[in-house]
């Protein structure tokens, strides 16, 4: 009776290793699956909803950290979000750590405000003087900006980290193509952009006719499209040109055009938007296609 008691106390114990060999088993294959929290921080455009709905299709957790005065409410409504003053750098901070967050990614556009408009908070100062941070140029700020968070143990990625099926890829998104003469407007207006960019001025060029309508400055992209369209010449409309700057941290400010891209080129007269290939970001790229073909404007994305 005591061996019986024996054999089945041993079968039992092999019995309940077994089990939890196997649940540790699964645990172990879930585990690469489940991903760190996302905190987006949103400036303007659909990038930040993209973003946020991609989180939601792929079940994972994420906070909209909203900056005032450049995050349009409207889009990110809907999701979990949190808002600050651009200046509140550690208020921010805290939001993110109260949330768990673990990886961060910025999306949209900035309006740059001046030194007094920020308004720094401690942690900013205190941020700044240790990196000797100078408002000498986005690049700078962008880059010292990284190098701050991921030092507060965040782990900084770019959108296309989230979004790679919208990576530009090269060629024309559509039916519409430049012509001969506005292939040699391309290849100057691209120039153009690379030396605007180099000097950490702006992003963006407008072309027509073997003419530079305008550059890109602390106005923005929508701007640049708005002092330019009087200043068109009669025949093919002008053509924006939107590119990486040579020395850019791609984690932040990557250029993005969307279906709201092509309707202010249409409503401007423009030929059509040329951006880079693998350094671009093209949203809603099946309407934004639809919109282009029908309007006449083309898309195109070259490597350069």
């Amino acid at each position: 009776m005591y061996q019986k008691c024996i054999v089945i106390t041993s079968q039992l114990w092999i019995l309940s290793r077994l089990f939890v060999k196997s649940r540790l088993v699964q645990f172990v294959n879930l585990a690469p699956l489940m991903e760190p929290k996302l905190g987006i921080v949103a400036g303007g455009g659909e990038l930040p909803r993209k973003l946020a709905s991609a989180c939601i299709d792929n079940g994972r957790e994420f906070l909209i950290l909203a900056l005032e005065g450049q995050t349009n409410k409207r889009m990110i409504e809907s999701f979990p979000y949190k808002t600050i003053r651009m200046g509140d750098v550690g208020k921010g901070i805290k939001f993110l750590r109260d949330a768990q967050v673990i990886e961060l990614v910025f999306a949209g556009s900035i309006k740059r405000p001046s030194l007094r408009e920020l308004k720094l908070d401690a942690w900013a100062l205190k941020k700044a003087a240790l990196l000797g941070l100078k408002w000498i140029g986005d690049d700078s700020i962008l880059s010292k900006l990284i190098q701050a968070l991921e030092g507060e143990g965040f782990s900084v990625i770019g959108p296309d980290d989230i979004l790679s099926n919208c990576i530009a890829s090269p060629g024309t998104y559509g039916k519409n193509f430049p012509t001969d003469e506005q292939e040699a407007d391309i290849k100057h207006g691209l120039r153009v952009a690379r030396v605007v960019g180099e000097l950490d001025i702006g992003q963006a060029a407008v072309v027509q006719q073997g003419i530079v309508l305008g550059v890109e400055g602390i106005d923005g992209t929508d701007a640049l499209i708005r002092r330019c369209t009087p200043l068109q010449r009669s025949g093919l409309g002008a053509i924006l040109i939107k590119t990486c700057k040579p020395q850019q941290e791609r984690r932040i400010d990557l250029p993005v055009i969307g279906v709201d891209t092509i309707k202010t080129l249409v409503q401007s007269k423009f030929s059509g938007v040329v951006i880079e290939a693998g350094r671009a970001i093209v949203l809603d790229k099946n309407e934004l296609t639809g919109i282009a073909d029908q309007s006449g404007v083309f898309v195109m994305a070259v490597e350069f």
